[in-house]
């Protein structure tokens, strides 16, 4: 990425060592102070605040008193970083909630141009069932997973739990919308022990896991700063805030929640959880910059066909300019469902006071130039322009570029070729209940979109009963294993393809035969070596799902409609 740097530029990148080591703080006055009372239920908490508005000329700030979850500051700070965290408002129970559902949006056939974004904010796919999507697949997980610290699976707090894959009301017969949003939505972070109000949230990473490897490494160089500093930095050494200085110095970000839209044609959209007074800061989300060009996916040859690059799916949950040779992606829960409201938007953007107080000129500065920034806190508020009450759409006008955007592609768009005959794997699971052997799908086939995948581990079989082996007339050895659950064995990593060769039934219970097959990505312990025909038994329904064949979901539409959000130019 080439930006030209202009002098004010260079004095503010020189302020920033300076200041780099001062507490993020949000100025408030006691002046033309309004102050509101509010209660919420959402999901399986009760949210009671108090939202304290303090009007500024520059800088709107307030306080929602009883906030569930905080951007700010993290404790794993030494004397020259200032990474920000996340932190509970309140008590929890071990299984509850910390933030609201948030989505997935899968990386398909990145470039390496990427792979540094990738390595540092992506997740193994197989976790969430997204391996069959692409021949190379990531995971980003907006919210809690990109903001919070991370530490090995023992120390860490949070664990991520459930996923739903769905159209969410866009289906590709009738929607331009079709392709332009990630179908992967529901996946919740929660506490894995009771915490504290004001402990900092840490997700924890497997560090046996290749996938994982730069992030151990920022791990371990994180330890070595933080020892070099003992008794000299003992802020960076805690794991907490009090929730007064959480209130004071950091930005609630459990304002929204989400639910299906209520614009035809839009999906999910993210909806208010409390009374938001006019002027309050709705969320705040850091941005990571991506170099606009990267955000591309790969020409892949697929069949003897070459199927051509294209923006990812990223692109559509990004802000930029369309001057811009960098683009942002927000981290913060459920922002990236605000959807384009035009005239009935209730949200405007603008540079948090998080970044504010280290480069008090932002609007002075270019895209790229922002991008260069040597520290984390690049950060974006949504700020209500309107009083906005529970349950109320948040929306925000897209700019213009965008709307032009999608005036042409909704001119332009038709159904794709067989769209009335495409069947998703969610809608098969569904609604079959017996599953066709390979035979019985001679003559009554499936949709050719979607194929059969049974979870299984292979790294076990030897360890499960009625192992037999033979030599049939083919040159593979026949391993005969008898289908037997473990507490893993319902991991989406486990999901491998499957050919159903044999349904039994008794007693009532129906269960099935079927060879097992290895899938790219697969860790090597779970594949199966080549010349072993791998065959289990006794597998129950529940252990088998439909699962897309490669490239044949919404987000690989070829009239998919690909357009970042606007930052405005005069911010």
């Amino acid at each position: 990425m080439k930006a030209k740097l202009n002098p004010r530029f260079l004095c503010q990148i020189l302020a920033i060592s300076l200041f780099c080591t001062s507490q993020h703080t949000i100025q408030t006055t006691n002046a033309n102070e309004d102050t509101s009372s509010c209660s919420s239920n959402t999901n399986d908490s009760t949210d009671t605040c108090t939202a304290d508005l303090t009007t500024n000329n520059e800088v709107p700030s307030h306080k929602f008193h009883g906030c569930r979850l905080f951007l700010a500051r993290s404790t794993l700070n030494n004397s020259t970083s200032t990474r920000l965290g996340l932190f509970t408002g309140k008590v929890l129970k071990r299984g509850q909630p910390i933030a609201s559902p948030d989505i997935i949006i899968q990386l398909i056939d990145y470039l390496p141009s990427l792979s540094d974004f990738v390595s540092k904010y992506s997740y193994e796919p197989g976790q969430f069932g997204a391996q069959f999507e692409g021949k190379c697949v990531a995971s980003i997980l907006p919210g809690v997973a990109s903001i919070a610290q991370f530490t090995s699976v023992q120390q860490s707090n949070a664990v991520p739990i459930g996923r739903d894959v769905d159209e969410a009301n866009v289906p590709r017969t009738k929607y331009p919308g079709a392709g332009a949003l990630t179908h992967y939505h529901n996946l919740t972070f929660h506490a894995r022990k009771d915490l504290e109000a004001g402990s900092e949230i840490f997700i924890g990473l497997e560090e046996k896991e290749e996938w994982y490897q730069h992030r151990w490494q920022m791990i371990h160089a994180r330890e070595k700063e933080l020892a070099a500093e003992v008794g000299s930095n003992e802020e960076g050494l805690t794991t907490g805030r009090t929730v007064d200085w959480l209130m004071d110095n950091g930005v609630c970000l459990a304002n929204l929640m989400p639910e299906m839209s209520t614009i035809k044609g839009a999906g999910r959209g993210a909806f208010a959880t409390r009374f938001i007074p006019k002027g309050a800061i709705v969320s705040a989300s850091p941005l990571v910059p991506i170099d606009r060009s990267a955000a591309m996916t790969k020409r892949i040859k697929l069949s003897g066909k070459v199927r051509a690059a294209k923006p990812q799916l990223l692109v559509n949950y990004c802000m930029g300019r369309d001057n811009s040779t960098v683009i942002f992606y927000p981290t913060a829960p459920v922002v990236n469902l605000i959807n384009h409201g035009q005239d009935k938007a209730n949200v405007r953007l603008q540079w948090s006071s998080l970044t504010a107080r280290d480069v008090p000129n932002m609007s002075s500065l270019s895209l790229e130039e922002i991008s260069l920034l040597n520290f984390t806190n690049i950060v974006m508020d949504y700020v209500a322009i309107k009083d906005i009450h529970p349950n109320d759409e948040v929306v925000l006008d897209y700019g213009q570029q965008w709307k032009d955007a999608w005036q042409q592609h909704v001119t332009q768009w038709s159904p794709p070729k067989n769209a009335n005959t495409y069947s998703p794997s969610y809608v098969m699971d569904e609604v079959a209940a017996l599953i066709r052997t390979e035979k019985e799908q001679l003559n009554h086939p499936y949709s050719s979109s979607v194929m059969t995948a049974c979870f299984y581990r292979y790294s076990t079989h030897e360890r499960n009963e009625g192992i037999a082996r033979s030599k049939p007339e083919l040159s593979e050895e026949t391993t005969v294993v008898k289908w037997k659950a473990d507490r893993r064995a319902f991991n989406y990593r486990n999901l491998r393809p499957c050919s159903i060769m044999q349904r039994f039934e008794v007693d009532g219970q129906i269960t099935y035969t079927a060879m097992m097959k290895n899938w790219n990505g697969m860790r090597k312990e779970e594949l199966i070596p080549k010349g072993e025909m791998h065959v289990v038994n006794t597998i129950p329904r529940n252990a088998i799902k439909f699962v897309d064949k490669l490239y044949s979901t919404d987000m690989h539409l070829s009239n998919g409609f690909r357009h970042e959000i606007q930052i405005p130019e005069n911010m």
